[in-house]
Order: structure tokens, then sequence, then C-alpha cells
């Protein structure tokens, strides 16, 4: 017997001998047979398509608008102790920290939040001073914050000027 009888490609076909049945009989038994069930499979199972699922939209960075302050509530995502946005503000020196009111901070930390609350998401990233910044224990919760935007030259920033812990999960 030829074994290229039925053509190059060989059309899919189910190797195990008897015919396999379809539905969920046929998804049955190729977990049995230690089959991993992907796409293809659920096609010949099921006589359709599956349609493929699509990626959310990415999220955008809401950019620092100048004199501009906004009172939200967002997800906390990430706490970053060091980041090159605090090298910048660090660089600024006595005046540059003075006209963001922060010429008293000790430590500054940078957080992200995300609004999910509609389709595109939005991400902020601002800094905040430490006496007041959530941990990384906090990641995942909902926090009503109040962001000023700020721009020093090419610097534009968000600075947390009030934050609260709602203490109810994000998503």
């Amino acid at each position: 017997m030829r074994f290229n009888h039925l053509g190059d490609p060989w059309p899919q076909h189910f190797c195990g001998g008897d015919d396999l049945p379809k539905g969920w009989d046929a998804i049955k038994k190729l977990q049995k047979m230690d089959v991993k069930i992907d796409d293809r499979v659920l096609e010949y199972a099921f006589g359709k398509k599956v349609p493929k699922k699509q990626a959310p939209p990415p999220i955008v960075k809401v950019e620092p608008t100048h004199d501009t302050t906004h009172n939200i509530i967002l997800v906390l995502r990430e706490v970053q102790p060091a980041s090159k946005q605090l090298k910048q503000i660090k660089e600024l020196g006595p005046l540059g920290l003075g006209v963001l009111d922060l010429s008293k901070t000790k430590e500054l930390v940078q957080l992200t939040f995300h609004d999910t609350t509609e389709a595109q998401a939005k991400s902020y990233t601002c800094l905040i001073s430490g006496e007041h910044q959530p941990s990384k224990s906090d990641i995942g919760k909902l926090f009503g914050i109040t962001i000023s935007g700020y721009h020093l030259g090419s610097l534009k920033i968000w600075l947390a000027t009030g934050i609260a812990d709602i203490g109810g999960a994000g998503v």
C-alpha cells in the first residue's frame, strides 16, 4: 500500500482506528488519549471555526497637563522606590523641589495607577512623598487620589497631593 494515496499534504483525519465521534464525545475520547485540545480539535469536534479571543486595547498613558488637578478613583498597579523620573526630580535641586512643594520631603516614590472604568484603560504614573505612600502589598486595591500636573522644563509629572485607601479590590 502506498502511503501517499491521500495526497500531499494529507487531509486532517483521526489515526486512532475507529472513526472519531463528534462533539463532546470526541473531546472526552481525545482527552483520555492525552491529546491537547486546541482550536483545530474544537473545530473538528463541533464543525465550526472557533473565534479567536480579541486582546483588549492597549493601556493608554495619560500625560500630565500643567496646572490640571484630577480627583479620581484608580487601581494601584505598581510601586517603584527608584525610577528615571525620580532621579530627574532629585536633579532639580532645592529650587525645583520648592516649586513642587517637595523641599521638605525626604523620600519620593513613583506609583502607577490604572483607570479601568472605560473600554480604553488609562494609566497614570505619579510621584508621592514617602510619608503617605502605599506599599507593594496594596497593589490591586482601589485608591481615591488627587493628582496635579506639573511641567518643569522638559519634565512632565503627575504629583499625588492626596490619597486615600478605599480598601476594595480593583479590576
